[in-house]
C-alpha cells in the first residue's frame, strides 16, 4: 500500500465481522490526511467504513495504527481493526505472531489456523479509567431505567444486558442519547445484550462517532468483561453481532482474548486529495 508519484494512495478494504475498514500503510510516503479528508472517504457515498486506520512506523512493535471513526475523530483502540491488521502483517513477514501498536496499548496477536487472536488486555473497571464522570463512584450505572456496566478495553463502553430485543425505535432513540450523555467525558460506546444461550450472548452496538455498526471488536470484549464480573459466563464466551460472531475468553492473567476471522473486502486508489 504506497503513494503513487500522481499522489494517489494505494489502500485495502477490510472487515472484521461485518465491521469494516479503509486502511492506508504511510511507513514509506508519510502522508497527512486530515479528519475532514478522512471523515468524507469514510462516508458510505465515498469509499465508505466505519473506522478509518492509518498504518505507521513503531519502534516497540511491528506496526502502529494510527484509528479514526467515521466522523474523522480519532479512537484509542478497535478490536476488529487489530485483527485485520494483524493478518496483514502476519502475510507481509510471513510469520504467526505480531504486536500492533496503538494510542492505547501494545497488542500481541497470533494465527491460529483461520482465526486471529488479540490479546486486548485486562479490563479496566474503576470509574476514573473508564472515564466516568467526577460525580460518579461505581461502573454500575443507572440510565433510562437502564443499567449499565461501564468497563474500558481501550475504550469506553456501557454495557446493559436486557430481558428482551430492543426495538429499532428505542435502539436509535437511546444510541446517539447515551453516547453523549454527561456521564460520559469522552463519549461513550454502548452494547445491548440479550443471553442467548449459555456462553452465548446476541449485540447491537452503537459506536461513538459511527452510529449502528454490524459489529465491533472492543464491544465483544466489553459484554465478555462485563458478562464474566457478574457471573453469567464463564470459559469461552460467544458474542453474536448481526455481522457475525466473535469469541471472548479470559486468559490465567485475567486478560481478554479476542477471537475471530477477517476479511479482505477489496483493494483500491485514492485519488490525490
Amino acid at each position: 500500500m504506497v503513494i503513487t508519484d500522481s499522489g494517489n494512495i494505494s489502500f485495502v478494504k477490510m472487515s472484521g465481522a461485518g465491521n469494516d475498514f479503509i486502511i492506508i500503510d504511510t511507513r514509506k510516503n508519510n502522508y497527512q490526511l486530515s479528519s475532514a479528508e478522512i471523515a468524507k472517504l469514510s462516508d458510505r457515498k465515498n469509499i465508505g467504513c466505519d473506522q478509518f486506520i492509518i498504518l505507521k512506523h513503531s519502534q516497540e512493535a511491528s506496526i502502529f495504527m494510527d484509528i479514526y471513526n467515521a466522523d474523522g475523530s480519532s479512537s484509542p483502540a478497535c478490536g476488529n481493526a487489530t485483527r485485520c491488521v494483524a493478518y496483514l502483517m502476519m502475510q507481509e513477514f510471513n510469520i504467526d505472531e505480531v504486536k500492533i501498536q496503538t494510542q492505547s496499548q501494545i497488542i500481541p496477536c497470533k494465527r491460529e489456523k483461520d482465526a486471529i487472536l488479540v490479546n486486548m488486555g485486562k479490563p479496566k473497571f474503576s470509574p476514573k479509567d473508564i472515564p466516568l464522570a467526577k460525580n460518579l463512584n461505581s461502573n454500575i450505572i443507572n440510565i433510562d431505567n437502564f443499567e449499565f456496566y461501564g468497563v474500558n478495553m481501550g475504550n469506553p463502553h456501557i454495557v446493559t444486558f436486557l430481558d428482551q430485543n430492543l426495538s429499532d425505535e428505542d435502539f436509535f432513540k437511546f444510541g446517539p442519547k447515551l453516547e453523549n450523555h454527561s456521564y460520559f467525558p469522552l463519549k461513550t460506546n454502548i452494547e445491548f445484550v440479550n443471553k442467548a444461550a449459555d456462553n452465548h450472548f446476541k449485540v447491537r452496538v452503537w459506536e461513538r462517532g459511527v452510529g449502528e455498526t454490524l459489529s465491533c471488536g472492543s464491544g465483544a470484549c466489553a459484554v465478555g468483561a462485563a458478562a464474566f464480573q457478574k457471573n453469567l459466563a464463564n470459559g469461552e464466551v460467544k458474542i453474536s453481532f448481526k455481522g457475525g460472531d466473535i469469541f471472548i475468553s479470559l486468559n490465567k492473567n485475567g486478560e481478554i482474548i479476542m477471537k475471530g476471522g477477517v476479511t479482505t473486502i477489496f483493494y483500491g486508489m485514492i485519488p490525490g486529495l
